[in-house]
């Protein structure tokens, strides 16, 4: 047996004895799923008790309330050969001395792909595991998401990320940050040179309309290996400043293939009009992205029709561009069977014209025409050929 898989089985200490005992006679086990279990921290001590496992490189242990780190530090010393842990949704809190102590001891030294997500480590936390860091030379992987970090906090993780110097993945979604922590990770962002996914979505909401991002994204233009980025939820709408640095350092990211920009301009009444100015001036800058693949424009603000052609025309010039989404946004759920005919018109005109060239899916869901008006705009769509190679969702079948 290399691996074994309890999901969702409810076990409790009894369960666990057992599986130690089933663990420990398999030599070739590599892979420990035990995931959403919820079994508690005295379901741990079997597994101390059986001694080390030298074989097991993957422990998934996601959603298993672990809290106490007297119980932790010990479990994992014995799974020496780990390259891949996942302790994440346990509410670790203060537990998360535990990992702390299977790093001082060398027990992690191998560890590639660490996930801590959701345990509410906050700032105390994250400064005794960054200091740490430099013990998992070859880790690469890293996820901090809904830890509640905060400025602070990532301010503290940043000092260190620039010896990192194997982190390819960066999740720090629901930072609890705003200025400060994006400022400092804008910093330290061109040091990190092998980094290819960043996930900062969800990071600063509600925020006063002075730039915010503008150090946060010329320190992004300097990773140039990202593949996918994932900004969404930031609201970098209430700046023309913050709009205009979006699409301008962002454009020199050669290798820039996933984007989601969801939910990034919020469309507030009294924002209605700027907002729709500032979704133009990133998407100008975004044509420059010459290898973007896949981009999320959901859930973005309500903006005027003219607004509306003028972006179009900016995005049908990325030339790589397969995946579109547009749920939600640009106004639809105001459209009239007249916009529709007119959006329709645009996109079949860009077509017929060389732009959109790879698209395969477009999404368009939330567009409030009647059933007349999504025929009309669909055979619009097939008369220019579009709707042989597009996948188009929101106009019917």
């Amino acid at each position: 047996v290399t691996c074994l898989q309890f999901r969702t089985s409810e076990m409790k200490y009894e369960e666990c004895a057992l599986l130690a005992l089933f663990v420990a006679a398999c030599p070739k086990l590599t892979e420990l799923d035990l995931r959403d279990n919820h079994c508690g921290d005295e379901a741990l001590r079997p597994f101390i008790d059986i001694g080390e496992c030298t074989t097991l490189l993957r422990l998934e242990m996601w959603g298993n309330e672990l809290a106490e780190a007297d119980n932790l530090g010990p479990f994992l010393a014995g799974f020496g050969s780990l390259t891949d842990l996942s302790l994440s949704r346990n509410s670790l809190g203060t537990g998360v001395v535990g990992v702390l102590a299977a790093m001082d001891s060398g027990d992690l030294a191998n560890l590639t792909h660490l996930d801590l997500e959701d345990n509410k480590i906050g700032v105390a936390g994250i400064t005794l595991l960054s200091e740490r860091l430099c013990k998992c030379p070859h880790l690469a992987s890293l996820q901090l998401s809904h830890n509640e970090l905060g400025d602070r906090g990532l301010a503290t993780l940043a000092e260190v990320l620039s010896g990192a110097s194997a982190l390819t993945h960066l999740a720090l979604a629901h930072s609890s940050t705003r200025k400060d922590g994006a400022e400092f990770l804008g910093l330290v962002l061109p040091a990190c040179t092998a980094l290819r996914s960043l996930d900062f979505s969800w990071n600063s909401d509600d925020v006063d309309r002075g730039p915010v991002f503008v150090q946060f994204f010329q320190g992004l233009a300097w990773c140039t290996a990202l593949t996918r980025l994932d900004l969404g939820h930031n609201d970098f709408g209430r700046n023309l400043e913050d709009a205009e640095a979006l699409g301008g350092y962002l454009s020199g990211l050669d290798n820039l293939r996933d984007l989601s920009l969801q939910g990034i301009f919020n469309n507030s009444t009294e924002a209605f009009g700027e907002t729709a100015t500032h979704l133009h001036e990133a998407c100008r800058g975004l044509r420059f992205c010459t290898s973007l693949a896949s981009l999320d424009l959901s859930f973005n603000c309500q903006i005027q029709l003219d607004s509306i052609f003028g972006m179009l025309g900016w995005l049908a010039q990325i030339p790589s561009l397969v995946h579109l989404d547009l749920n939600s946004t640009l106004g639809m759920r105001k459209f009239t069977d007249d916009t529709g005919a007119a959006l329709a018109a645009t996109l079949a005109g860009s077509f017929i014209t060389g732009g959109f060239a790879l698209l395969e899916r477009l999404d368009l869901t939330d567009a409030n025409l009647t059933l007349e008006g999504k025929a009309s705009a669909r055979a619009t769509l097939q008369s220019a050929g579009m709707l042989q190679n597009v996948l188009v969702l929101g106009l019917g079948a």
